[in-house]
């Protein structure tokens, strides 16, 4: 049945009508399919690339056809690399001594399912792992404000901390994610859980917040940033808006790409900073502590 739209939409390339079905989700079936394609109805090598080749065809995110709902990054990978081999095979059949044959292909972006294979667990040595911070307002003690500067909800940083204490950031400012949810979307609810298990490769990287759009302590900010669908992600670096990603499908995918060309060693170098200030402050309480019941029992000897 794919061949035999393949074969109709190839009399249709330039009539100007549209397809009564999508071209490239035939296309990647039919080629996944190609083994089981009967002879009568199999397209040449010739009849097959001028289909690829044509303007219906979506190959990656960037084609201005591209719909995320539509179209899968795995089907769009399966028809690029379909049509680089075609252009090889027919390239070479006029080639004599060729003993082989080169073909660029590529690869969709990695789907991130679960998150142990990015990080180990060092619990068990006393290393504590940070968690998406929940913002709770638009400024104090776990807001919004505290985590565009810098608050990350492991440390003990305030606003008001002098210059000699804060954390220099990195250059730009500190590189944050947003979720923006609300609790009646299914999609929030399933985003949120992905985002979970993708952050631990990025705990020590960027801060990961989840901001409530139905707390009332919250509209301010959702409306300001003019957010109206949900689930939403926005991805900051000091304050700015550098990315969006709306909706659920895919986004996790998009947001890796996003992150991986975005991240520097300057943003590890800070929150490595960050981190080892967490542990001098931890390890001064702990020592604070013993001191203090040192003290007591001498005092009651």
């Amino acid at each position: 049945a794919h061949a035999c739209r393949l074969k109709i939409s190839l009399c249709m390339l330039d009539s100007g009508e549209e397809f009564p079905w999508d071209l490239t989700n035939e296309a990647a079936r039919h080629i996944l399919k190609l083994g089981r394609v009967s002879s009568n109805c199999r397209l040449s090598s010739e009849e097959e690339l001028q289909l690829l080749e044509s303007k219906c065809i979506v190959l990656d995110e960037s084609h201005e056809d591209y719909d995320p709902k539509l179209h899968d990054l795995y089907y769009c990978t399966i028809v690029n690399n379909r049509l680089h081999a075609l252009r090889s095979l027919l390239g070479a059949e006029n080639t004599e001594g060729l003993d082989h044959l080169e073909v660029s292909c590529c690869s969709p972006p990695r789907s991130v399912s679960t998150n142990w294979p990015y990080y180990q667990d060092n619990t068990m040595l006393g290393e504590k792992y940070a968690s998406m911070i929940e913002v709770k307002q638009e400024q104090g003690e776990a807001s919004w404000e505290a985590v565009l500067a810098g608050f990350d909800g492991t440390s003990d940083l305030h606003l008001n901390e002098t210059p000699h204490d804060t954390i220099a950031p990195p250059p730009g400012g500190w590189l944050v994610v947003a979720l923006f949810h609300v609790i009646w979307s299914e999609d929030s609810v399933r985003l949120r859980s992905k985002l979970d298990e993708m952050f631990p490769q990025y705990q020590n990287l960027a801060t990961f917040a989840s901001v409530n759009s139905d707390s009332r302590k919250l509209i301010g900010v959702t409306k300001s940033l003019n957010i109206s669908k949900f689930p939403s992600v926005i991805v900051f670096r000091g304050g700015k808006e550098m990315a969006r990603f709306v909706g659920h499908d895919g986004v996790v995918q998009k947001l890796s790409v996003f992150l991986k060309s975005e991240l520097t060693e300057y943003d590890r170098s800070a929150h490595a900073q960050k981190s080892h200030r967490r542990r001098l402050d931890e390890c001064g309480s702990i020592e604070g502590a013993l001191a203090f019941e040192g003290n007591r029992e001498n005092q009651k000897r």
